[in-house]
């Protein structure tokens, strides 16, 4: 070309006799984060083995994992953003959540040391509008709380309160972004076997004294295994047996049965009280009978995806599930027909069948005497609800010896189920709208001192990537049903 340093290409090599090149300086960290950004996108843990094979097939490069874990880290960060500026932007973030989700409880307290340097974040608790409304109306007074651990680099934990919907769901009320469970962390805790009297407990009275608290039975077990020392199948059944006990008679047949088996496991059980882990003694306000945690273990396994990104990457992607977890609900409720939710429909379809061997003799006054198979009689009283089993009053759904009652006074059961499971209040509880937020650049600026992120505390020793196995579970995966063995004796064969 005229005026202008050109160059003419005559003659093209299109097959070559070179070798391969195993290092090359142009492949570094930097570069295979840009080349293979639409895989991070997708999956950000990649494992280093798969991309090592990505760049060799692809590039024919052979690279160290030193630089595989560099280009990682860099699309991470590519991804969600700097690790330390998200908690710079954590006040903005709040602002903007309080604008846009109007009556949001959105509280953050910072831990400032030294009053020279920079405040740190400490803890942030959230409880968005819809959560709170669609509890209160939709929603039985029952709360779970729990806490999981969260897998970035700053570690901390996530404290979670959950209820239960009318169709027995989980439904999110509040959680909490915390540096690390304290006692004085109020309203939250964790039920980690000896936290679970320690720390929860005392929270609670302080804070709710009129309220009833319930043990999650699985981690009294856990206790009573491991800190007593009572192991067994046969106390597991039997400690398992008192605690399922809708009746004070029924507790106290199978604490004398554990008596008898182990004097030092009924003194152990004894000292807790019971009205928080037995059925027993629990009160029918709540209108529920769970005994163990599973409601909110199925919130940690519904966030776990979020839990080892930034912090504001991972409340981000907590709001959106949770906003359209709402919506899903809302679209699903516009196609269900009758009067009871789905769940409960089938539970009590299932009690109309074993109802069916129940014979009711009317008494007078909406009160029938009932016989089950097994020649017991419960006395149940239609006008106030109530069985002598105790299960009707407890869980708000009507128990066979109910069922056969209303029955015979030719009555529809579904008339007598309590109204938290209608579809009518189920649709209260997915009313609210947890609204969107605009992207960084738009949310409101301002002034608080900029965060800066906890301090990082890093366990001794090599990190563990598998969780530890209960005593009571088995790790050949051949063979699951396979126990471990308890204080056994080995002996050479030889």
């Amino acid at each position: 070309m005229l005026e202008e340093e050109s160059f003419q290409v005559r003659f093209v090599h299109s097959k070559h006799s070179c070798g391969r090149k195993y290092r090359n300086t142009i492949v570094n960290s930097t570069w295979i984060t840009n080349k293979l950004i639409d895989k991070f996108r997708v999956q950000p843990n990649m494992p280093l083995e798969v991309i090592q094979n990505e760049v060799k097939d692809k590039w024919r490069v052979d690279v160290n994992p030193t630089m595989m874990y560099r280009a990682r880290r860099k699309a991470k960060q590519k991804l969600y953003g700097n690790l330390e500026d998200q908690y710079r932007r954590l006040w903005d973030y709040c602002e903007t959540l309080r604008h846009t989700n109007s009556g949001s409880c959105v509280l953050m307290k910072v831990d400032r040391p030294n009053p020279n340097l920079p405040p740190r974040f400490g803890r942030l608790y959230v409880s968005l509008a819809g959560m709170k409304k669609g509890f209160l109306e939709g929603c039985r007074p029952f709360i779970g709380v729990d806490g999981c651990f969260l897998k970035g680099p700053f570690k901390g934990q996530l404290l979670s309160a959950v209820g239960r919907d009318g169709n027995n769901n989980m439904y999110p009320i509040a959680f909490a972004v915390v540096e690390a469970v304290r006692r004085k962390t109020v309203g939250f805790g964790s039920l980690k076997h000896s936290c679970l009297i320690l720390g929860l407990m005392p929270a609670f009275e302080v804070v709710m004294p009129m309220a009833d608290h319930r043990i999650c039975v699985r981690h009294l077990y856990a206790n009573f295994r491991d800190i007593g020392g009572h192991r067994g199948l046969a106390l597991k059944e039997q400690l398992w047996s008192a605690t399922s006990s809708y009746t004070e008679y029924h507790f106290n047949d199978h604490m004398e049965e554990l008596k008898k088996m182990n004097k030092d496991a009924y003194e152990y059980l004894s000292n807790v009280d019971p009205s928080g882990w037995s059925r027993a003694w629990f009160s029918d306000y709540s209108k529920c009978d769970l005994l163990v945690n599973n409601i909110c273990e199925c919130f940690n396994s519904y966030i776990l995806k979020a839990r080892d990104k930034p912090i504001l990457t991972m409340l981000e992607m907590i709001r959106k599930k949770l906003m359209r977890r709402y919506q899903a609900k809302r679209e699903g409720i516009e196609k269900l027909t009758g009067k009871l939710c789905p769940r409960i429909t089938a539970k009590l379809e299932a009690i109309g069948l074993e109802a069916v061997d129940c014979i009711a003799q009317y008494a007078g006054d909406l009160m029938f005497e009932v016989t089950c198979p097994d020649n017991r009689q419960f006395v149940v009283d239609l006008g106030r609800r109530r069985c002598g089993c105790r299960q009707w009053e407890l869980t708000g759904i009507p128990c066979l010896h109910a069922v056969a009652a209303i029955l015979y006074d030719c009555g529809d059961p579904e008339d007598y189920v309590d109204e938290c499971f209608t579809i009518a209040v189920y649709k209260k509880a997915y009313a609210p709208v947890i609204y969107l937020m605009p992207s960084e650049e738009q949310w409101i600026k301002t002034s608080h001192d900029k965060l800066e992120p906890p301090i990082g505390r890093v366990a001794p020793g090599r990190p563990k990537k598998q969780r530890k196995s209960g005593p009571d579970e088995s790790r050949d995966s051949k063979n699951p049903d396979r126990m471990r063995k308890f204080e056994a004796r080995m002996k050479c064969g030889k």
